[in-house]
């Protein structure tokens, strides 16, 4: 542990409380007074760390990412005075500007050191391995859970594209953790990533499915994974597809890729998305600059007469910018940008930006056929890049300005028995 950090007990609190939050993550469906229960733990841990002395002395935000957030909030604003419910708008900014400001100074205050980085992806993988155990329970009926149409499985999330959004994370962390620091004596990790496959295809999320296939690929390349590895790892996978389709039920891949692509003449989700699109782009076209309004009324792009329902734009731009205008567009996809280059820049000092840079991928992928705008289940991995430093000084220890770089990684055969964040943190992502 850091010098100092055991003498101050605010700093500690706030450390574990955002594990808690991160953990909490995919149980979006928890919550307090409409609030998802991760968030509320990370403004408990925000306020509680405000009260710590012995908080590292870590470099400012890069201009870039405060520029980005200069722009969200002027586009929000201007949304917000065009939405049609300006309370539910300015609470969708006020939720933004937490991701984008709040969120990050939490983050790189506590997470000073590679092995609580490791923590923290860990604590992720551990809910989504949580969500993919209770989907198991439900389909042994020994645990009740509600269920999407289609006996789609949604954990404790609202729906099933959102667990799946949280999977096809939390299975690129499982597996870069994995590959980094080996099984651990117990196979945990192991197991972690077992349960994350079935609860990814108990989802049926189709979109989940390729961003993490396609996030994880990325990280076989960035890693140079030899060709055995490769082999075991899909063996794994099969043996585990398997397993949840002949025992569990769950629905076959590439079934749900027939029913969600469909065809001209059925009515299918592929078609329902381009139709948000259409719609959408109409829309920006009429305003381009200041959008409609970030609330979900405002959001409503497509409505569908058979169930009701008025869909957002099932787009990361497209909704950004329908919904923000072009100001809130640009400055999000700036803080993307400015989070996937550290990573990339990084690459060669530390491997487990690997991971997370992965990971953004599979939440970039993912986001391509969501309605996504502050969801920390999206933001996470761009959030973790912004506790890195570009010169080398915020993966080191806290206690002093001058103790924070950080060691390079040890050889992975070194690491392959325990993962150092289950440890007390030694002192010096």
């Amino acid at each position: 542990m850091p010098s100092g950090e055991h003498r101050d007990i605010f700093l500690t609190w706030a450390r574990g409380l955002l594990f808690l939050g991160i953990f909490l993550i995919p149980f979006t469906n928890i919550r307090g007074g409409g609030v998802q229960i991760s968030d509320l733990i990370f403004v408990v841990g925000f306020i509680v760390l405000l009260f710590s002395k012995q908080r590292p002395n870590v470099e400012a935000m890069p201009v870039s990412w405060q520029v980005a957030l200069v722009l969200v909030v002027i586009g929000g604003i201007g949304a917000c005075v065009v939405a049609l419910d300006l309370i539910l708008s300015v609470l969708v900014l006020a939720r933004m500007i937490f991701v984008l400001l709040f969120w990050p100074w939490l983050i790189r205050h506590v997470i000073t050191t590679r092995s609580l980085k490791h923590w923290a992806m860990y604590a992720f993988v551990l809910g989504c391995a949580a969500s993919g155990f209770a989907e198991i329970l439900q389909k042994l009926h020994i645990y009740p859970l509600p269920a999407a149409a289609g006996g789609r499985a949604v954990g404790f999330t609202l729906q099933p594209d959102e667990l799946g959004a949280c999977l096809a994370l939390g299975l690129v962390f499982a597996i870069g953790l994995a590959m980094e620091l080996g099984f651990g004596k117990r196979l945990h990790r192991l197991i972690s990533v077992m349960l994350i496959i079935f609860g990814l295809l108990l989802s049926a999320s189709v979109s989940a499915m390729l961003a993490a296939l396609g996030a994880v690929f990325i990280l076989l390349v960035l890693r140079r994974v030899n060709l055995r590895r490769v082999i075991t790892g899909a063996v794994v996978i099969v043996v585990v597809y398997a397993a949840a389709i002949g025992v569990l039920g769950a629905s076959n891949p590439l079934g749900r890729l027939q029913s969600t692509l469909g065809n001209s003449s059925s009515v299918n989700t592929g078609t329902l998305r381009i139709d948000t699109y259409k719609a959408a782009w109409h829309g920006i076209a009429e305003e381009p600059l200041i959008g409609h309004g970030l609330d979900q009324v405002s959001g409503g792009v497509y409505f569908d007469f058979y169930s009701g329902a008025a869909y957002a734009p099932h787009n990361l731009i497209l909704i950004l910018w329908y919904q923000g205008g072009f100001l809130f567009l640009f400055g999000s996809l700036m803080a993307i940008f400015v989070a996937l280059w550290r990573m990339f820049k990084l690459r060669r000092r530390d491997p487990t930006t690997d991971i997370i840079f992965a990971g953004g991928v599979a939440s970039l992928v993912y986001a391509q056929t969501a309605p996504v705008i502050f969801q920390t289940y999206f933001w996470l991995p761009f959030v973790l890049a912004m506790a890195y430093s570009l010169v080398g000084r915020s993966d080191g220890p806290s206690s002093a300005a001058s103790q924070l770089a950080e060691p390079p990684s040890p050889p992975v055969a070194a690491q392959v028995d325990e993962m150092a964040p289950f440890q007390a943190p030694v002192s010096g992502s």
